[in-house]
C-alpha cells in the first residue's frame, strides 16, 4: 500500500453524485489496482468487481444519480467476523486510488439493489454477499448537476456535523499522543461515513490506540463496522505517510473495541503535541 499516495489523495477526494457518461480510460488502471494493489485488513474475505457501462450500472443503483459509467461492487464473506471492517478498509483504498487517478467516487452502502449487483457478478460462494458499491467516473460539470442531486447532497450533509478530533478522543488521551498520531486522527475525522455520522470513537490503552463503534455491541454485520474500517484506513495511511509504523489488529469479534493500533512514541517529550 502506497500510504503517502493514498493520504495525499484523501485531501482532495469528495463524494460526487453527478458524472460524465463516458467511460474514463483510467478505469483500466483502477482495475489493475483492485487486482494487485489493495492491502487486505484480513486476507481472503473481500472481493472487488468493477462493472463498466451506464446500461449495466443503472439497474443496480437506487440513489439519485444521473448516468454512472462504472460501479465498484465490494463483496465479503459474511461468515467471517471481520467482514464489514475489511470491506471499509479495502474499499477506501480503492476510493483513494481512484481519486489519485483523477476519478470521482461515491460510497453507496444502502441505496442499491443487492440482488442485481450480485447478479452482475460471477457466482459468489455461499455466505458471500455484495456489501457496498462505489460509483466511479469523471465528475460532471456543476451546471449538469440536477436539483434532485443537489438536494440529496445538501440533506446528507446536514444530517451529521463532522466532529473534530478533540470530540473523538478524551482530552487527557489527546494530549499524551505523538504528533504523528494526532495528525493521523485528524485525517480519520475526514473519512466518509453514512450521513457523516462518524460512528466511531478512539481511546488510548497503554501504548495502543483503540477504535470502537458507537454501538455498544456491534454485531459482525453492523454497518458501523464498515464505517470504522474506512476510518481505520485513513488513520493508517496518514500515520505511515508521517513515518509512524504500525497496522490495525482486530479485537474480539462482535464486541468493542473493534481494533487497536500500536503507537510508536518519540524519544523526547519535545516531540509530543501540546494542547
Amino acid at each position: 500500500m502506497d500510504s503517502k499516495r493514498l493520504h495525499e489523495a484523501a485531501g482532495k477526494r469528495y463524494s460526487c453524485r453527478s458524472y460524465q457518461r463516458e467511460e474514463p480510460e483510467e478505469l483500466q488502471r483502477l482495475h489493475s489496482f483492485l487486482m494487485e494493489g489493495i492491502t487486505d485488513y484480513q486476507p481472503g474475505i473481500v472481493r472487488y468487481d468493477l462493472i463498466v457501462g451506464v446500461d449495466a450500472v443503472s439497474p443496480i443503483l437506487k440513489a439519485p444519480f444521473g448516468p454512472v459509467p462504472a460501479l465498484l461492487v465490494i463483496s465479503a464473506d459474511m461468515n467471517e467476523p471481520y467482514a464489514m471492517e475489511s470491506t471499509g478498509f479495502g474499499g477506501q483504498q480503492a476510493v483513494l486510488e481512484a481519486a489519485a487517478l483523477g476519478l470521482a467516487t461515491c460510497w453507496v452502502s444502502g441505496m442499491f439493489s443487492r440482488s442485481r449487483a450480485e447478479g452482475a457478478l460471477d457466482a459468489l460462494a455461499p455466505g458471500w454477499q455484495a456489501v457496498a458499491v462505489v460509483a466511479v467516473g469523471r465528475a460532471a460539470p456543476a451546471a449538469r448537476t440536477t436539483i434532485k442531486q443537489k438536494l440529496f447532497k445538501f440533506l446528507s450533509a446536514q444530517r451529521g456535523r463532522r466532529r473534530p478530533v478533540g470530540e473523538l478522543l478524551h482530552p487527557v488521551d489527546f494530549c499524551s499522543l505523538p504528533r504523528a498520531a494526532v495528525e493521523a486522527l485528524t485525517a480519520a475525522t475526514r473519512a466518509p461515513s453514512a450521513l457523516n455520522r462518524q460512528p466511531w470513537a478512539f481511546a488510548l490503552n497503554g501504548s495502543r490506540l483503540a477504535i470502537s463503534s458507537t454501538r455498544p455491541k456491534p454485531h459482525r454485520s453492523d454497518a458501523t463496522r464498515l464505517d470504522c474500517g474506512i476510518a481505520m484506513l485513513e488513520f493508517q495511511a496518514a500515520a505511515r505517510a508521517g513515518s509512524m509504523a504500525g497496522s490495525w489488529h482486530p479485537e474480539a469479534a462482535d464486541d468493542n473495541p473493534i481494533a487497536s493500533f500500536p503507537l510508536s512514541y518519540p524519544s523526547s517529550g519535545d516531540d509530543l503535541d501540546e494542547a
